[in-house]
């Protein structure tokens, strides 16, 4: 891939821009299927779009030194070290087989200040520590190994947050009050406090086992799921939605 792609590739783009084998501009160093990179041809490359091609390995992504943006969604890797990419701010590893445990430490975010964006749901995380990272404002961590806590008490930019199909139990939300989007769906949590989310508009939470849900200041709220049809039914039975003018869609069923 690395050989038939330029080293200028335009991040989001699906595939990047192709060029010939040899090209000035391509990643590799000329040679098909070798396995080597120049690093002089890698150390500006600061965007890396490389979905959904199969890709097993990414050791050597921690050549990539200038690294701001990483798309590898929809590959087939169990393990990702980005721990020498300081300066990643966007990372999308969703739709993988990531796990992590003592042998295979995996996914280790301490080193990674400036990262804004992190997908990684669907994958096969125990855990997810997000606790250096002040700057993100979207976290998508749905569909993991069944992830028991998540701590977002020092994420206070956060604007959407996804984790629903985990064994969440509680979520302390006190510190998010900038979240518009929110998916906490079949995870046991019991009880779910938004009081504090002002600026909300999209909450999904449906099977959470909830008893009652207060919507009262949530007065932007515009999409609201809470039936219950899964391993966590939620069982409340009445739900205030009178101040909520903004409501265009609801499902409680």
């Amino acid at each position: 891939y690395l050989e038939t792609h330029s080293r200028h590739t335009t991040y989001g783009a699906y595939n990047g821009v192709t060029v010939a084998v040899g090209d000035v501009s391509s990643m590799g160093n000329g040679v098909v299927g070798d396995n080597i990179i120049n690093l002089d041809r890698i150390c500006d490359v600061t965007k890396l779009s490389v979905p959904n091609q199969g890709i097993s390995n990414l050791t050597g992504i921690e050549s990539f030194a200038k690294l701001e943006g990483l798309d590898c969604q929809g590959n087939q890797l169990t393990k990702l070290d980005v721990t020498h990419n300081h300066y990643l701010e966007e990372l999308r590893c969703h739709e993988n087989q990531i796990t992590s445990n003592p042998a295979n430490p995996s996914l280790e975010l301490s080193g990674l200040p400036f990262l804004r964006i992190l997908l990684c749901y669907d994958n096969l995380l125990p855990r997810i520590d997000v606790s250096d990272n002040p700057l993100l404002v979207e976290l998508m961590v749905d569909k993991n190994d069944q992830i028991p806590t998540l701590d977002v008490s020092n994420n206070p930019l956060l604007t959407k947050l996804g984790f629903a199909y985990n064994s969440i139990s509680t979520i302390d939300l006190s510190n998010n009050v900038l979240l518009n989007w929110l998916s906490t769906g079949n995870n046991p949590l019991g009880s779910l406090d938004v009081s504090m989310l002002p600026n909300l508009k999209n909450l999904y939470c449906a099977d959470n086992l909830l008893t009652t849900i207060d919507v009262s200041n949530n007065l932007l709220l515009y999409h609201l799921e809470c039936s219950s049809a899964g391993l966590n039914p939620n069982t409340f039975t009445t739900l205030d939605v009178s101040v909520n003018v903004n409501l265009v869609w609801l499902n409680c069923l």
